[in-house]
């Protein structure tokens, strides 16, 4: 399978709905590995029969253009949240080379890994810079793109969005963090997994899937801290974030056993940030988790697994109802939170048959009555932004 980068928006094919126009020649690989157009660019998927000859094909995903799959907002808006709602979708079709860029860097830096053991970090010190800058900006950009990422190959996508929520947490307890310190926390999140390289193919890291069944697994933390250890002016505190972001303060986690305040600060804020992506996405775990429950789960290990004021504080940044969350109001509709500038009253937004309904809960008089499982979603975030 070929696919061509161009500004567009990847969707799993099994979330593909009709409409939805390709923004890409797409190909697929004979039984002889030859590669024929299956589909051009700007072809409409107009019928069933074309998304099922896209899944016989094994397309796990497809890049689409993003107007061909959002939800047109109803006339009746409030304007304030029609401005809000389409200056986040032009933030985003603003980040999408940049991440498509961003992808490329990273996969690029992990291949390195496995062919020499030596990366070039050059450009994903630059993501971090670019990730640090978005959350100044807009914080709630960092969690739209971890949103619509979920398509991406899995290293790919765990990663930025491990540094995506550690740098939101970071700037939630410090808004005024420095620029270094804003660059180790990305640059420890980016690379937390790098020592899955020796546990991984190069095909592999294309998967959608980790493979955490290699028998080398539970030792990866060390291997990314040996790999980065022979790079100059690596600093301390990101060899520390890869070695030990799968220790546990009550001593229960891996590969040392290391507990209290033996754990770095920093590996700990990655650890949260990769269990609450793990949850989330169904990555170690038999199901994913909404937002919401994945919260009200980490909330329980406060004291046990993590310091209770770091989940305190990272449950505050992200909640109690995270960007995507998948909600009912009051008066029986459902839809997800498209914007939490507050945090308590979020913007949610609703399906109606004339288009995105958003319902400001501050003044609608709505309030969220309860959050919903993944399954029950009739919205998808790639409709809203």
């Amino acid at each position: 399978m070929v696919i061509v980068y161009v500004m567009a928006q990847h969707i799993r094919v099994d979330q593909l709905k009709l409409g939805s126009r390709l923004a890409a020649d797409i190909y697929e690989t004979t039984t002889d590995g030859h590669s024929l157009l299956l589909y051009a660019r700007d072809q409409v998927i107009a019928s069933e029969l074309q998304l099922n000859r896209l899944r016989e094909a094994g397309m796990a995903a497809v890049p689409v253009t993003p107007d061909s799959v959002r939800e047109g907002l109803v006339a009746d808006c409030a304007p304030a949240l029609r401005v809000r709602a389409l200056e986040l979708r032009l933030a985003v079709d603003e980040a999408r080379p940049r991440e498509a860029a961003a992808e490329r860097d990273l996969l690029e830096v992990f291949r390195s890994v496995q062919a020499s053991g030596k990366p070039d970090l050059a450009p994903l010190e630059s993501q971090g810079e670019e990730l640090a800058r978005m959350g100044r900006e807009d914080p709630e950009l960092l969690d739209v793109l971890a949103l619509l990422r979920e398509a991406l190959p899995a290293v790919y996508r765990h990663s930025r969005n491990v540094a995506s929520l550690a740098l939101r947490v970071s700037l939630f307890r410090r808004p005024n963090a420095g620029d270094e310190e804003l660059r180790r926390v990305a640059l420890g999140a980016l690379l937390h997994d790098v020592g899955l390289m020796h546990c991984l193919s190069t095909d592999q890291l294309t998967q959608h899937e980790l493979d955490e069944t290699a028998e080398q697994y539970r030792d990866h933390p060390d291997f990314g801290v040996e790999i980065l250890s022979g790079l100059p002016g690596m600093p301390g505190e990101v060899r520390r974030a890869v070695g030990e972001h799968h220790e546990r303060i009550n001593g229960n986690g891996f590969p040392h056993g290391l507990n209290g305040t033996d754990v770095h600060p920093l590996a700990e804020l990655v650890a949260i940030c990769d269990t609450y992506d793990r949850l989330t996405h169904g990555i170690s775990y038999r199901r994913a988790l909404s937002p919401v429950a994945a919260l009200n789960l980490m909330q329980g290990w406060a004291g046990r697994e993590f310091h209770p004021d770091l989940v305190m504080d990272f449950t505050r940044a992200l909640g109690p109802w995270p960007l995507g969350s998948l909600v009912e109001l009051e008066n029986g509709q459902r839809g997800r939170v498209s914007s939490r500038q507050n945090p308590h009253a979020p913007v949610v937004a609703c399906k109606s048959p004339q288009g995105l309904q958003l319902v400001d809960c501050a003044t609608s008089g709505l309030a969220i009555r309860r959050g919903l499982a993944p399954s029950l979603s009739e919205l998808h975030p790639t409709e809203i932004f």
